[in-house]
């Protein structure tokens, strides 16, 4: 049976009860009765809520400032007079409130309980004040170390040993030591022997800076030519280490992309004491100031957005501004620093507070490895069938999970697709329709058939794949598009047995780590094996 409200049923009653001259009087008092049931507050509601306002150090309001229970969600904001309403506590224990604006250090106040006694009602103990993050730089300012020392208590690694850990594992610790980078660098191979292939140094020396802004960004000799880069023994050795990265305030002025690195970045080291830029809003141990910039792909572009000499050699920000994950409002951060959800504390034992591990990012930027992000997020599927004179193969691509193209970062990044067809004999059988692999991936791939998803450069001398330091005429663009399918059909005569499907991903041509003597690391995404001529069409795992 239908429900039928109880303000209908009671004027249905009065209206068979009263007179009709004061059914009208009746109506009105059961509505004001209705709504005055409605608009009474619940028993707890507005009972037991923290109510403050947050000053800074003059008494002045701070509005917008964010205001938790410590390491609990949800957090409230402070309006235009900087006060503020939690919800009621769900214990009566001791209880800190934080509050945080990205221009003042965290502040928080402590409750011995709630709500507070006699003793303590109407005292000014819920104004939490905060003070203002220093304006000044101090350009002398030395370095924290990352690394953990018994003699020195305030590098990075002595509290924060789990975060140590995932950073030393990232791209971002070796950025100034990674070899492959060192030799493109000052032209040297992987013996450090000079004189062997492509060399910024060596033919574009005036623009070493822009390689040290971002690969040393705590360098003190941005500023100066032809130098050696630092030894892993050194501070700025540690490549795009902890301090950097949390002394950033904001962005300079001006368009992303055209200033690189530590150029690109307002840097706060103050003159006494310490200043931490973080994504964290409660962490109140006095050097800390919340930075919503820590969690936007603002901070990463930085590094990874970047006109070089006239080529957009980084593109991967503005590959994120056009892709559905931007659009769904997903950062860099939300897939490179997802937490691992094993990590409860920051600082075991060094002072830290247990916390929900899915709110403490990890470091190590590619969890699992390069090549289980590939395989994550790169699909791949073959199919076949016989037509009147071929075998046909259609092959189709799909980047799914990812928030820019594939490849994207360094720009001579490559993803190769290529198929080689058997007959019976094992004897490798022709292509005869479908696209062939260019000379440009060097052997044995060329001339297989298959595809080269790249950005290809050539210099004003002919010269493919050319270094982006030199002046280029022409680039060919043929990168994935993020959550966009591509498709390729391949034939191959009847005489063909099975086909091999293979898609590699490589860091670097092959020409290059030939004159570099790098040991070959391709990485192989997916491998497929098809038997042509049978229902059942056997898929090998990815190879690990």
């Amino acid at each position: 049976m239908e429900h039928t409200p109880c303000s209908v049923q009671l004027r249905v009653a009065l209206n068979r009860i009263l007179p009709a001259r004061l059914f009208w009087l009746a109506t009105m008092l059961s509505i004001l009765f209705w709504v005055g049931v409605g608009c009474r507050p619940s028993p707890t509601q507005g009972i037991g809520s923290i109510v403050g306002r947050v000053a800074s150090e003059n008494g002045t309001p701070i509005s917008g400032a964010r205001v938790r229970i410590k390491s609990q969600s949800p957090h409230v904001v402070t309006n235009e007079n900087g006060e503020f309403r939690l919800p009621p506590p769900n214990t009566s224990a001791a209880l800190t409130i934080t509050a945080a604006h990205p221009d003042f250090f965290i502040g928080s106040t402590a409750l011995d309980s709630w709500p507070p006694g006699p003793s303590t009602a109407g005292s000014d103990r819920l104004t939490i004040r905060l003070k203002k993050v220093p304006p000044v730089r101090d350009r002398g300012y030395t370095w924290v170390d990352p690394r953990p020392h018994e003699a020195r208590s305030e590098q990075c690694g002595n509290c924060h040993a789990e975060i140590f850990e995932e950073w030393s594992r990232s791209a971002h610790a070796s950025a100034a030591t990674n070899l492959r980078f060192r030799n493109l660098y000052d032209g040297t191979n992987v013996r450090g022997e000079s004189g062997h292939g492509w060399s910024l140094r060596g033919e574009h020396p005036h623009g070493q800076s822009v390689c040290w802004s971002c690969h040393v960004p705590s360098g003190d000799r941005l500023a100066f030519g032809n130098l050696d880069l630092p030894v892993g023994s050194t501070t700025e050795g540690q490549g795009v280490h902890c301090d950097f990265c949390h002394k950033i305030q904001c962005l300079q002025d001006g368009e992303i992309g055209l200033m690189h690195g530590r150029y690109a970045v307002q840097l706060l080291q103050p003159e006494t004491g310490q200043v931490f830029f973080g994504p964290l809003d409660d962490v109140d141990r006095g050097d800390e100031v919340y930075s919503p910039l820590q969690s936007n792909s603002e901070l990463c572009a930085i590094c990874h957005e970047g006109v070089l000499f006239g080529v957009h050699v980084y593109r991967t920000y503005s590959e994120w501004l056009k892709s559905p994950a931007r659009d769904r409002q997903q950062h860099c951060q939300d897939c490179h620093m997802q937490p691992t959800g094993l990590m409860t504390n920051m600082a075991p034992g060094m002072g830290g507070m247990d916390r929900d591990p899915h709110t403490l990012a990890s470091h190590e930027l590619r969890r699992g490895g390069r090549d289980e992000r590939l395989r994550k997020t790169l699909e791949m599927t073959v199919s076949s069938q016989r037509e009147q004179n071929a075998w046909r193969v259609d092959v189709s691509l799909l980047p799914r999970n990812v928030g820019h193209r594939l490849p994207t970062g360094y720009i001579d990044r490559q993803i190769v697709l290529d198929l080689l067809a058997y007959d019976e004999k094992g004897a490798v059988a022709p292509l005869i329709g479908g696209t062939k692999l260019s000379d440009v991936v060097g052997p044995p791939l060329s001339g297989r058939a298959g595809h080269l998803f790249a950005r290809v450069l050539t210099d004003d001398e002919n010269s493919s794949p050319a270094p982006f330091w030199r002046h280029t005429v022409m680039e060919v663009d043929q990168s994935l598009l993020p959550e966009q399918k591509w498709q390729a059909t391949y034939r191959f005569p009847l005489t063909a047995d099975h086909v091999q499907v293979t898609l590699s991903y490589r860091r670097f041509w092959k020409s290059v780590a030939v004159d570099k003597d790098w040991p070959d690391d391709t990485i192989v995404v997916h491998r497929r094996d098809l038997q042509f001529g049978t229902e059942h069409q056997q898929e090998n795992s990815p190879v690990r």
